[in-house]
């Protein structure tokens, strides 16, 4: 496992805490300097971010919590046990694909070896065509743990599909949860040959205002040697927004690409 595929687990584990998969992590980076370094720098902007938003006032989070108060009160007299029913529609989406996949394997095992024949090429078509329904609903889910499963999903693509490469891209700009957008970033980084991921990446930091996404989206542009981007880095040193730690990571960017 790469550190990229790391990093995908790491953004994992900070949504879901799970203790397990921390201590995979720590097994995967144990003698890989590299990665271990990667995860460091995560952590650490990380808990920089929690440090600053823990002290200051938000109003709006106060207003919040009452809203969903007075909507728990309303909805707990009808309350059940069962699931929500995009749940259950959505594990059935899941579970149908899973089922469609077997049974073209199954299918494609069983028909004679034919060079060029066109049903083993319609079976391998319907399977592609599935995994793209599979991962597009999986990026809809209410759940952001789910929805960075189903960016996972996308590292089994070893073509640059372009419907795919546009719902990541849309899912790195707007997802509302931080750790999706990252998710979706760090799989696109695997198609950073194409220009429009490149050119995806620098507009993405014209919209991005989270540190944590700023940083990994100027270290991926670095890493492709994009030199376009330096402009886009001259400007956020030019915003009085813009983190400290984010300005360093730029200003040596824009070094390392001159």
């Amino acid at each position: 496992m790469n550190c990229q595929e790391i990093d995908i687990l790491f953004l994992e584990y900070m949504d879901s805490k799970n203790p397990d998969l921390k201590n995979k992590i720590d097994a995967l980076v144990e003698s890989d300097e590299d990665c271990r370094k990667r995860i460091r720098e995560l952590e650490a902007i990380h808990n920089e971010l929690n440090s600053v938003e823990s002290i200051i006032p938000d109003q709006e989070m106060d207003e919040m919590f009452h809203k969903m108060l007075d909507q728990e009160k309303e909805l707990a007299p009808g309350r059940t046990n069962q699931k929500p029913l995009h749940a259950i529609f959505h594990w059935y989406n899941l579970a149908a694909g899973l089922i469609i996949l077997i049974l073209g394997i199954t299918i494609g095992l069983l028909i004679p070896d034919r060079t060029g024949s066109e049903d083993i090429l319609s079976i391998k078509e319907d399977i592609e065509q599935m995994k793209d329904l599979v991962l597009l609903s999986g990026l809809k889910h209410d759940s952001p743990s789910e929805r960075i499963q189903a960016v996972k999903t996308s590292y089994d693509f070893t073509q640059a599909d372009p419907r795919i490469l546009q719902a990541l891209i849309h899912t790195m700009n707007f997802d509302k949860n931080i750790n999706v957008r990252l998710a979706a970033a760090q799989a696109l980084f695997r198609f950073g040959n194409i220009s429009d991921v490149r050119t995806a990446f620098i507009e993405s930091l014209t919209i991005q205002d989270n540190p944590n996404m700023q940083i990994t989206l100027i270290d991926m542009l670095v890493d492709l040697n994009e030199k376009s981007a330096i402009e886009e880095f001259q400007r956020l040193l030019q915003k009085d927004e813009t983190f400290d730690i984010v300005r360093r990571k730029a200003e040596s960017g824009i070094v390392a690409l001159l």
